[in-house]
């Protein structure tokens, strides 16, 4: 028998090679695998950019708003950077909320993943605040309206609403800005990588297989951000003006659908604060309401159905914020009543659908 060649032999480096081009096709065959490793290649890509960033931003009142247009216009390569960040932010908080949702429906979070699980939902919670922490500190009229609803709404808490106000706002534009600039650049940080890191240990930890396939996709991730910053570049609104307000303020799209449900003339801005707490204490909690053994969405039918309502009833309110733009809504207006009812008929048709097929499973399994 032949000694084998030298050639055909693996040496123990290529064993790496061979799992990330093996778990490379695993992705590409359900990209769905994916999205936690792409959370996190999005989060380093907007760390790296954030600190190259944060050492030509000046976070004070008067000089944010000059400081982003001297990165945006003169810094070398300033709007490049500048717009990965951004992209790649946005591009975090879609994976992050789809890698949610996905772990919703398939049931990660029942036994023995329950922290894991709790663990991500906070981590979820924190890559949205990232979100709206820098996007104030644009400090243009959008960025600073942002922040004033965001104080009305943390106001708005009986008992802990003036607390919350003076530890995030402070008491003048100043402090709201560097504790602003403080919070995105250490603070959420900081506890990211915390929660990440028990994240990935709770994974391992109960046998389910990490894909490092990520790390072979960087440089499709990177070139396709490239190709967002050079087709839509991003361009700063208006200065802020304390003395001239916007009369239309809109937040970023992952607050639109709560910003519509507060500019519903029938709700306070409490209920927007008490809608957001319950979603975020459930999505935490479920864990332990769901406690039966299966799995499967459609043996599981009022869980799969609640989540399926919450999308829903939260795509058409985003949807109509951006049709309605500056205005308020009211069950008197008939555009507004009919937006209200159409998404609930839709919702409460694809939940009855799931009962039905629920019922027909079981029926058709004795």
């Amino acid at each position: 028998m032949p000694k084998p060649n030298k050639r055909d032999l693996l040496s123990i480096f290529d064993y790496p090679l061979l799992y990330s081009a093996y778990s490379s096709v695993l992705n590409v065959l359900n990209p769905l695998d994916a999205l936690g490793g792409l959370t996190f290649l999005l989060f380093t890509f907007n760390a790296t950019t954030g600190i190259m960033l944060a050492m030509n931003y000046t976070p004070t009142s008067e000089a944010a708003y000059s400081s982003i247009q001297a990165i945006s216009a003169t810094l070398r390569y300033g709007w490049l950077i500048r717009g990965i960040h951004f992209y790649s932010a946005n591009g975090m908080i879609i994976a992050a909320i789809l890698h949610l949702v996905r772990g919703y429906f398939k049931s990660s979070y029942k036994r023995p993943q329950e922290l894991n699980w709790i663990v991500g939902v906070a981590a979820g919670a924190l890559t949205v605040l990232a979100g709206f922490t820098g996007y104030v500190l644009r400090w243009d009229q959008e960025a600073v309206g942002a922040a004033g609803i965001g104080q009305g709404l943390a106001a708005s808490v009986p008992q802990f609403g003036p607390i919350m106000t003076n530890v995030f706002w402070g008491r003048n534009y100043t402090e709201t800005i560097g504790r602003f600039y403080t919070s995105h650049t250490l603070l959420v940080p900081a506890l990211l990588v915390v929660l990440l890191a028990v994240h990935y240990f709770a994974i391992r930890r109960n046998g389910i297989e990490v894909l490092l396939a990520e790390i072979n996709t960087a440089p499709i991730i990177l070139g396709l951000l490239f190709i967002l910053v050079s087709l839509f570049p991003l361009h700063l609104g208006a200065r802020f003006d304390p003395m001239s307000p916007s009369t239309v303020l809109e937040p970023e799209w992952y607050f639109m659908g709560m910003y519509q449900f507060l500019k519903t003339q029938s709700v306070e801005p409490v209920d927007g604060m008490l809608l957001a707490a319950g979603l975020g204490v459930f999505l935490a909690m479920v864990p332990f309401l769901d406690r039966s053994p299966e799995a499967r969405s459609l043996k599981k039918s009022i869980f799969t159905a609640a989540g399926i309502f919450v999308i829903i009833e939260f795509l058409a309110l985003t949807i109509y914020a951006y049709l309605s733009p500056g205005q308020l809504g009211s069950f008197s207006d008939s555009h507004f009543t009919l937006a209200f009812v159409a998404t609930n008929v839709v919702a409460g048709s694809l939940v009855a659908i799931i009962f039905a097929g629920n019922r027909r499973i079981l029926r058709a399994h004795g």
